[in-house]
């Protein structure tokens, strides 16, 4: 039998059958079900009926969970390792039963409140760069209402190319890139350097600097927004040695 009704508009309830628990049999089982949304199945409330004294229950109803929001990621951000790592997630209306999605893979949770969770991302995880989309979802079986929102996590190459000659060295960042490639230096022994940015077929496709004299601290800002995504190789040469390293463009 089947019985919609409004559940907002009280006076708009209907009686799926007056009288149906009866006084004297005092209903033990069966009792009907009342389903919030037909697609979900897992009764997770009761209600109840005082009869003479004596609890039975009316029925069971389903309930959905507010679906998982999240507010931030800690850390947001890991350097390529190959190193497992534990990843902290914070919002609301987590459960027990969220799973936290590392892109397509479901991340079992090793702590968790209503507003916070943990798990461990394996280090298989975190072997090349990139950008993961990240959110949490309690599957349905468990009463979840839905996936949360998505927050991006970055796995990048190490961007220190500390020591490029003497005492002068060079931090490059963000790595992964996406519109601008900061370069910052600390040049205590003065000297030129020479800076290109490769493609992985070896061709030039950024001079950034033609054996400039260099010294003292700064910045340079490359515009990277018209470069393809993907890897690129930076090479630094001064006269006193230098470095080079991967940099990711990514969108």
């Amino acid at each position: 039998m089947q019985n919609n009704i409004n559940l907002k508009i009280f006076n708009g309830w209907n009686t799926a059958k007056a009288s149906y628990v009866d006084a004297g049999k005092k209903l033990i089982f069966p009792w009907p079900t009342m389903r919030l949304n037909p697609g979900f199945s897992g009764p997770t409330y009761n209600w109840r009926n005082t009869n003479e004294g004596i609890q039975r229950p009316m029925f069971d109803a389903e309930y959905r969970l507010p679906a998982p929001v999240i507010s931030s990621l800690a850390p947001d951000t890991v350097i390529v390792s190959g190193n497992s790592f534990t990843i902290t997630i914070n919002g609301a209306n987590f459960s027990m039963h969220s799973l936290i999605m590392w892109g397509n893979d479901a991340l079992p949770v090793t702590a968790w409140n209503s507003n916070q969770i943990t798990a461990t991302v394996p280090g298989h995880l975190v072997t090349a760069p990139g950008i993961v989309s990240v959110s949490v979802i309690t599957p349905a079986k468990y009463g979840g209402g839905g996936p949360s929102n998505t927050l991006a996590f970055y796995i990048i190459l190490a961007s220190d190319f500390n020591n490029v000659g003497g005492r002068n060295t060079v931090m490059v960042y963000p790595n992964p890139a996406k519109d601008e490639l900061t370069i910052a230096y600390v040049f205590t022994e003065p000297c030129k350097m020479e800076m290109d940015l490769y493609d992985l077929n070896g061709q030039v496709v950024k001079e950034l600097s033609k054996g400039d004299y260099i010294k003292g601290n700064g910045t340079i800002i490359v515009d990277v927004s018209n470069l393809l995504q993907g890897l690129y190789q930076l090479i630094i040469n001064t006269a006193r040695g230098g470095m080079s390293g991967k940099i990711a463009i990514m969108r």
